[in-house]
């Protein structure tokens, strides 16, 4: 199959097991592995440059990292590592996950959440800022998406915080994500509206972009890819999520909105 480029590993814990990690590594290494690979990852896992080095020398390409928040009430909240004394140094971590996958030459995607059952305007703007400064590859922001089953959905049905029951609203017409919960302080509007302004705010950053551009002229392949995410980008910096126009319009009165 000549036409695949990449590989993505959708293993949330990748690299949480030093001993098999290195065994999967080594094997690609061995075996002469020359297609590059993007793998699913946590931030707060220890992992030191020369761990990190053998893994980009297997063909590790990218991490994507669920950076959630800039907040750290917030990751308290979301019972990120249901130990409090690691989420006060989970955003130290985060900061020093980044620079050593850098060092080692492996990119880091970052995955920014923002809606979360105790966040405030104030919460949000951390968040961005947090992103800014972790400087990923590439960076997305979405509002919190509640599923059915997790206790993120439970909580905020017993708070009364989800506005739409209809599934269909869910999502926008372009399939992206439209947040249907209304937080005391924050509506579902303003979470999507949040998001796209800090993917603008990220994205056009000149540093970003002149970061951007030396990257494209050292690597052909980035180039392509570059070029290829931004003609995709463009449109939703230019005209945001559309998050008014669901999949299908609701056609039942709203449950649960915050008066």
């Amino acid at each position: 199959m000549p036409e695949i480029k990449t590989v993505m590993l959708e293993d949330d814990t990748f690299i949480v097991s030093k001993p098999r990690t290195l065994e999967l590594a080594n094997e690609l290494i061995k075996r002469g592995n020359k297609l590059p690979f993007d793998a699913n990852c946590r931030a707060d896992v220890g992992a030191d440059v020369e761990f990190l080095s053998v893994l980009h020398k297997a063909g590790a390409r990218l991490f994507c990292v669920g950076f959630e928040s800039g907040d750290v009430d917030v990751i308290n909240g979301m019972k990120k590592n249901n130990d409090d004394r690691r989420d006060q140094k989970y955003h130290e971590e985060a900061h020093n996950f980044v620079r050593r996958c850098q060092d080692a030459g492996i990119m880091v995607h970052g995955c920014f959440m923002v809606g979360n059952l105790n966040e405030t305007p104030a919460s949000m703007e951390k968040t961005l800022g947090f992103a800014k400064k972790l400087r990923p590859d590439t960076a997305q922001f979405f509002p919190i998406m509640v599923y059915p089953g997790t206790q993120a959905y439970k909580d905020a049905k017993d708070r009364n915080y989800i506005q739409i029951e209809d599934w269909g609203a869910w999502l926008t017409k372009d399939g992206l994500h439209n947040s249907v919960v209304t937080l005391p302080n924050i509506t579902h509007d303003e979470l999507v509206s949040f998001c796209d302004r800090a993917r603008r705010s990220f994205y056009l950053a000149p540093g970003y972009l002149a970061y951007k551009v030396k990257q494209s002229l050292t690597d052909y392949r980035e180039l392509q890819r570059n070029l290829k995410g931004f003609m995709t980008l463009t449109k939703y910096l230019v005209k945001g999520s559309d998050h008014g126009k669901a999949a299908e319009p609701a056609t039942e009165k709203p449950q649960g909105v915050v008066a």
